[in-house]
C-alpha cells in the first residue's frame, strides 16, 4: 500500500483510491465501502481522495479562486475572526495552482447533506462535511499538476463548531437528531404552518404529502431542529394539515416516524437551494452594510434592518413574521429601542406592515428596497460579520460599544489596511467626534481586575487598522458579558407568560360560550363606541 494512504489511514482519514491522473472515485459505492476494501483493488498508480465526516470529522472549505479570486481571502479572513490563525489548520494547493482546500474538524452533530455552497459574499467553492463528499488530497496528480500541503498539519485538524461554519454558507445547520423530541416549548411556528394545520389552504397543494412538505421546509426555515419538528408534528398529529403523517402514524408508530424523518431530510434538501426572496436578503444585507445610516439613530436603524434581512433570509419569503423580540435578540438591542426602530424604518419606506400580530402571531413585514433602487457600486461592508452585531460587546448598555462601535469594527474588519477616521465618518454617517471617540475608547480597553490593556483597534498614522482579539474577553472587559442571554432567558419566560395567558383567555371564553348556551347567563350589550 502507497506510504501516503497508509499515513492517513492511521490518522483515522477515510482515504479512498481515485483513478489515475483523475479526480473520480475509482469504485462505484466509495461513500459505503471501507478505505481496506477500496484499496485492496485499487491500481499502484491510484489518486488519494479524503472522504469527509467520519471518525475525525473532517470538514473542507474548497475555495475555488480559480473562478472567483479572492474566496480564499474572505475565507481565511471569516475564520480568522473566530480565532483560527493560518498555520493552524492544513491548507492545500490544487491542482489549478490557485484553489485551495482548507482542512478542519466539526463539533457538535452533523447537519444532514454532504456539503452546501459558500455565501456570495465569500466567493466560489463549498464545504464539504458529510460522508457523501470527498476532496484529492496530496500528493495526488492530475494533469501533471500535484496537489501539495502549503501549511498546517493533518496530524492537528482544528474543531470548528457546526453553528460557525455554516456561516460561510448562508444556511442554518439543520441537525439531525433521532433522539426525540426534548424541547417543544418555544418552537418557532411561522404563520403559514398555522394556516395550513388547519386544513386552510390546502387546495393550492396537489396531494396531502405536499402539505405537509410546505409545513415542513416552514418549520426548518423558522430555525427548528427535527427533535423539535418531531415534537411538533406529534403535538399535532389530530390536525387536519397533518392527515398523511397522522394515518401512517396511527397505523404503525415506528412506521410513521421513519416517514417523517425521510421527509424531513428532503425538505432539508429543498431548503438549502435558496430561494430568490432568501438572494433578494442577502443582497439587502450588503446594501444596508456599505450605506451611511445618518442620525443620531442610524447605527440602530441599521442594526435592526439588518435584523430584518436575517429573519426574511432564513424565512425563504419576501413577506416573513418577525416579533419584537427576535429582532431585538438579533440587533443586540433592548425590545423597545427594535420596535421604534422598525417603526422609523416603515416611515422612512424600507419596511412595509403587511399584518399586524394577532395572538401569539407576529407582526408580518414586507422589505421594500427594490433591486433597481440599489446602488450600482457599494463597498461592500463584510455581511458575514452582521451576526456580530448581537455580541454582548457591542451592547450599549455598562459602557459597551454600542451599534455605533459595532458599525466601526465592521468597517475596519472588512478592510485590512486601514481607514482613517475621517472616512470612517463618511461610510457609516457617523459624525467625526463620535467615530474619533469610539475608536480611543477600542484602543485601550483597561480590564479594571488586571489593569492590562487590550487592543482592538490601533493607529498606524493617518489610519485606524482592527486587531484580532477575542470579543467574548472585549465583553469581560467591558462588564457586558452575558447580557445577550439574561435577554434571551427574559424573552423565554415573557413568551411562556404571554401563552399562558392566550391559553387562560381561550379558555374563559369557552366557558361563556358554554354558560351562555345553557342559559345561565345573559348576552352582553355592544358598547357604542361612538361615545
Amino acid at each position: 500500500m502507497n506510504p501516503a494512504v497508509q499515513e492517513y489511514l492511521d490518522l483515522g482519514f477515510d482515504v479512498i483510491p481515485l483513478k489515475e491522473n483523475d479526480k473520480r472515485p475509482l469504485l462505484p459505492g466509495w461513500n459505503q465501502l471501507s478505505p481496506e476494501e477500496q484499496w485492496s483493488q485499487a491500481p499502484d498508480g491510484a489518486n488519494l481522495g479524503i472522504r469527509c465526516g467520519g471518525e475525525c470529522r473532517v470538514c473542507v472549505i474548497d475555495c475555488d479562486d480559480k473562478n472567483l479570486p479572492g474566496t480564499y481571502v474572505h475565507v481565511t479572513r471569516q475564520l480568522a475572526g473566530w480565532g483560527f490563525t493560518q498555520n493552524e489548520y492544513p491548507v492545500v494547493q490544487t491542482a489549478s495552482g490557485v484553489g485551495r482546500h482548507i482542512y478542519l474538524s466539526l463539533a457538535g452533530d452533523l447537519p444532514a447533506g454532504n456539503y452546501s455552497n459558500l455565501c456570495a459574499e465569500f466567493g466560489t467553492g463549498e464545504v464539504r462535511y458529510g460522508p457523501g463528499a470527498y476532496v484529492v488530497s496530496p500528493p495526488s496528480v492530475v494533469d501533471g499538476c500535484q496537489y501539495g500541503l502549503l501549511g498546517g498539519d493533518f496530524r492537528q485538524l482544528p474543531r470548528i463548531d457546526v453553528a460557525d461554519i455554516f456561516q460561510l454558507t448562508g444556511n442554518k445547520p439543520i441537525i439531525v437528531n433521532h433522539e426525540g423530541w426534548k424541547d417543544n416549548d418555544f418552537i418557532r411556528i411561522p404563520r403559514g404552518v398555522k394556516v395550513l394545520l388547519s386544513g386552510r389552504k390546502t387546495d393550492n397543494y396537489q396531494s396531502r404529502s405536499e402539505v405537509e412538505q410546505s409545513i415542513l421546509a416552514r418549520l426548518i426555515n423558522a430555525g427548528n431542529s427535527y427533535a423539535q419538528i418531531e415534537g411538533f408534528f406529534l403535538e399535532n398529529i389530530h390536525k387536519p394539515g397533518l392527515a398523511k403523517f397522522s394515518e401512517k402514524y396511527r397505523k404503525e408508530p415506528k412506521c410513521g416516524l421513519e416517514w417523517l424523518r425521510i421527509s424531513y431530510e428532503s425538505a432539508v434538501r429543498f431548503c438549502q437551494t435558496p430561494s430568490p426572496a432568501t438572494l433578494h436578503a442577502r443582497q439587502l444585507m450588503t446594501w444596508a452594510t456599505s450605506k451611511a445610516w445618518e442620525g443620531r439613530t442610524g447605527s440602530t436603524d441599521r442594526a435592526v434592518f439588518i435584523a430584518h434581512c436575517q429573519i426574511a433570509e432564513r424565512a425563504g419569503k419576501f413577506e416573513y413574521g418577525a416579533s419584537v423580540r427576535e429582532l431585538a435578540e438579533l440587533a443586540g438591542i433592548g425590545a423597545m429601542t427594535a420596535d421604534r426602530a422598525t417603526h422609523r424604518l416603515s416611515e422612512a419606506g424600507y419596511l412595509t406592515l403587511v399584518q399586524a400580530a394577532v395572538g401569539d402571531l407576529s407582526n408580518k413585514y414586507r422589505l421594500e428596497v427594490h433591486n433597481d433602487t440599489l446602488p450600482k457600486d457599494t463597498m461592500c461592508g463584510s455581511v458575514s460579520l452582521c451576526s456580530y452585531q448581537q455580541h454582548d460587546s457591542f451592547r450599549r448598555a455598562f459602557g459597551g460599544l454600542g451599534k455605533s462601535g459595532f458599525q466601526i469594527w465592521q468597517y475596519l474588519m472588512d478592510s485590512p489596511h486601514g481607514v482613517s477616521a475621517k472616512d470612517i465618518a463618511k461610510l457609516t454617517g457617523r459624525h467625526i467626534t463620535t467615530v474619533r471617540r469610539i475608536l480611543n475608547k477600542m484602543s485601550q480597553l483597561i480590564d479594571t481586575v488586571t489593569g492590562e490593556i487590550f487592543v482592538l483597534v490601533e493607529k498606524s498614522g493617518d489610519l485606524w487598522i482592527a486587531r484580532e482579539i477575542d470579543l467574548d474577553t472585549v465583553s469581560q472587559i467591558l462588564g457586558t458579558a452575558g447580557l445577550g442571554r439574561k435577554q434571551k432567558e427574559r424573552h423565554t419566560d415573557e413568551r411562556r407568560r404571554h401563552r399562558k395567558d392566550l391559553v387562560r383567555i381561550w379558555e374563559q371564553k369557552n366557558e361563556q360560550t358554554d354558560d351562555f348556551e345553557a342559559g345561565r347567563m345573559q348576552p352582553v350589550k355592544e358598547m357604542d363606541v361612538t361615545k
